[in-house]
């Protein structure tokens, strides 16, 4: 049982984690400003040597994980930090941010 219960909830977190990623920000439907620190999803590179299609690649994999701290700032680290948010303009016109 108590691994039914793991496998569970490790799903559950997985298909949350993919539903709160895949919630691109409606332009249309947000004030002048946002702070988006809250729909990042960021890759942690320790390696600091991976290209931008290798990056991608990742991102479309799944690997990058949601900045659930909300976090600016990483401090000083060697690692590289992918970041990506997705925006979506559902209007015909020019929205500015």
């Amino acid at each position: 049982m108590r691994v039914f219960t793991i496998r569970f909830l490790l799903l559950f977190l997985c298909l949350y984690s993919l539903g709160a990623i895949s919630k691109p920000i409606e332009l249309t439907n947000v004030p002048s400003e946002l702070f988006i620190n809250k729909h990042l999803t960021i890759l942690q590179d320790r390696s600091a040597d991976l290209s931008f299609q290798n990056a991608f690649k990742q991102y479309k994999q799944g690997k990058f994980t949601l900045n659930a701290d909300e976090r600016a700032s990483f401090g000083f680290i060697h690692d590289a930090l992918w970041a990506s948010v997705l925006i979506n303009n559902s209007s015909d016109k020019e929205i500015k941010r």
